[in-house]
């Protein structure tokens, strides 16, 4: 949200928003499917709306932010409003649903390994490392769709321009052609990287500050509650409403004093 310099007190919507929109988008398991696309609806024209707002106030005070930089593309020519308000949206959302439940994976993937909590606490200088290996190990995103350009055959099956299909980032991070000991957690593992972010010309965006907030949150927490554990009164409650994204509601946690 700082970077497209919205008021703090804005943030909690575009949280509202953003989970409406994820849920439905994430390819809704829900009972009431019309619902969530009506509820998912009304969050994009919400959201389309107070960036159109937002697009007249910053052309009358161009600053540093995001918006800025976009509406000064727009005056070159190299995309439309159009665009500028989809990018916006895509990037606001992304930026608060795909993130919280990548912080919310990784933390529950070490605390249900204490011995790899521990060694992170002593051994700092893994964290870079231990991030990518709570991508691969539980992402946050584990399906994206796509629509074909062109024909294609992968393992015998053929594919046609047009088609839609479903890239299972989940499972190729657990792939046991390119990782040794898939299901195993590793935080000193070595080698192939993982897809959690994509690939190519389509990769995320956001890769880059995801990876920094992880490592500032796992920073900050083993700093501030080095007796931070799993609560084994409580279970943790994961969200179950969607093939395409995953996270959790709530992790109970002790140590906190």
């Amino acid at each position: 949200a700082e970077i497209f310099d919205v008021p703090h007190s804005d943030r909690e919507q575009f949280q509202r928003w953003s989970d409406d929109v994820s849920r439905f988008f994430g390819e809704s398991t829900g009972n009431d499917v019309a619902h969530d696309a009506a509820v998912a609806n009304d969050a994009i024209m919400a959201l389309e709306d107070y960036f159109l707002r937002l697009l007249r106030v910053r052309r009358d005070a161009l600053g540093a932010d995001l918006v800025s930089l976009l509406i000064r593309a727009v005056e070159q020519d190299r995309i439309s409003d159009t665009e500028l308000v989809c990018q916006c949206i895509l990037i606001m959302m992304a930026g608060h649903f795909s993130t919280i439940d990548q912080l919310g994976n990784a933390m529950y993937a070490l605390l249900s390994h204490p011995t790899a909590l521990r060694t992170l606490a002593e051994q700092p200088a893994l964290l870079p490392g231990a991030v990518e290996e709570c991508m691969r190990y539980d992402g946050a995103v584990i399906f994206m769709a796509r629509m074909l350009t062109d024909d294609v055959e992968l393992h015998g099956q053929a594919m046609r321009a047009g088609d839609n299909v479903f890239l299972g980032m989940g499972s190729a991070n657990r792939d046991p052609d390119a990782f040794e000991s898939p299901e195993t957690f590793d935080i000193r593992r070595q080698g192939k990287r993982q897809l959690g972010f994509g690939f190519g010309a389509h990769q995320c965006i956001g890769a880059s500050l995801a990876r920094m907030e992880m490592r500032i949150a796992f920073e900050e927490l083993l700093k501030t509650w080095p007796s931070l554990r799993l609560d084994e009164r409580g279970a943790a409650k994961r969200k179950a409403e969607s093939i395409f994204f995953r996270g959790f509601y709530s992790i109970p946690v002790r140590g906190l004093s």
